[in-house]
């Protein structure tokens, strides 16, 4: 199980110069492409299916997963609130640099797939 989610974080990998050219190639603000994302969670799709998850396995993965990747993309948009308190045994997360350029999309899909 633990090198087909390991395959599956060298693919999400593998898509990340991709993104970084999309990005650079758009000189204007725009909505963030949930594209990326997208095929994260599709990679994680097969891997749950490859492996015969059970419902309530496959449920708490996705969970996990999904989180994750709520927290980090909340770091842009503050008026949406933490999940931190409101979910089980889940502590805030540090908070970015602010002098760092981040793309938080990106780093979503990172969190989604680590």
């Amino acid at each position: 199980m633990k090198k087909q989610i390991h395959i599956a974080a060298l693919c999400a990998l593998a898509l990340v110069p991709a993104g970084c050219a999309i990005m650079a190639r758009d000189a204007q603000v725009r909505e963030p492409d949930a594209e990326l994302l997208h095929l994260a969670v599709h990679q994680l799709s097969s891997v749950i299916v490859y492996d015969i998850f059970s419902p309530p396995q496959a449920s708490r993965v996705y969970a996990y997963a999904s989180v994750a990747a709520y927290e980090v993309l909340r770091q842009e948009h503050p008026q949406y609130a933490s999940l931190a308190g409101q979910v089980n045994g889940l502590s805030a997360i540090p908070a970015p640099d602010a002098k760092a350029e981040i793309s938080y999309p990106l780093a979503s899909v990172h969190a989604f797939m680590s």
